[in-house]
């Protein structure tokens, strides 16, 4: 196959599996608040706003209400917590997702989450993945692609299609340590989905692999 019949297969592959476009619903929250808004829902854990940040101590699941559409950029300013943290670009129940998994000691993973069971696995090596400190996270969702930038660079894609999801959210374990969160941004997105469709090379989607 080559790469022009590569994208239009992937981009009708896009269509057939997520149906109608949905337009994303712009959202922007800086915490600003002296409690947290109604437009989040706690599932798990507590989650406060204080000194202008959204934070959990101690393990939790929170979703935003507003629609996350079909594509969309979610832009984060993260205080990453000593352990995990889970950047839930497509939840529709709280242990079915698909996410963005932040781990210590530099890893980052795009996974899918069934119930108990992980699907679409795959983690990257990165030594700039580091903890206790704050980062620039944005996350693009295009069709099911899904792209990762941090603190202003490219990380790289995710190797499978993931699934649409009614909400966007944030999930953190027990005794992963503090996580503190100075804003969110969500936006529709306007660029053709072939700048990232044709970025990922077709064999990349053969195996999940570590990188």
């Amino acid at each position: 196959m080559n790469m022009k019949q590569y994208i239009i297969t992937a981009a009708a592959a896009a269509i057939f599996l997520h149906g109608s476009v949905l337009a994303a619903e712009d959202f922007s929250d800086s915490f600003d608040a002296p409690q947290l808004s109604s437009a989040w829902t706690v599932h798990e854990g507590e989650w406060i706003v204080r000194d202008g940040e959204l934070i959990n101590e101690d393990g939790g699941l929170i979703t935003l209400n507003a629609p996350r559409g079909d594509r969309f950029a979610l832009d984060m300013r993260i205080y990453l917590p000593n352990k995990w943290l889970s950047v839930i670009f497509a939840l529709t129940e709280p242990h079915n997702y698909d996410t963005v998994y932040f781990l210590a000691n530099g890893y980052w993973e795009t996974f899918t989450m069934n119930g108990q069971s992980v699907d679409n696995y795959i983690q990257h090596r990165d030594a700039d993945i580091t903890t206790g400190v704050y980062h620039d996270v944005r996350i693009v969702y295009d069709y099911g692609h899904v792209t990762v930038y941090f603190d202003g660079t490219l990380k790289g894609h995710a190797t499978h299609f993931h699934r649409p999801g009614a909400a966007i959210g944030f999930r953190t374990l027990k005794g992963s340590g503090i996580v503190k969160i100075e804003h969110v941004n969500m936006e529709t997105i306007d660029a053709p989905p072939v700048q990232i469709i044709s970025a990922i090379a077709p064999q990349a989607f053969a195996n999940a692999k570590i990188y």
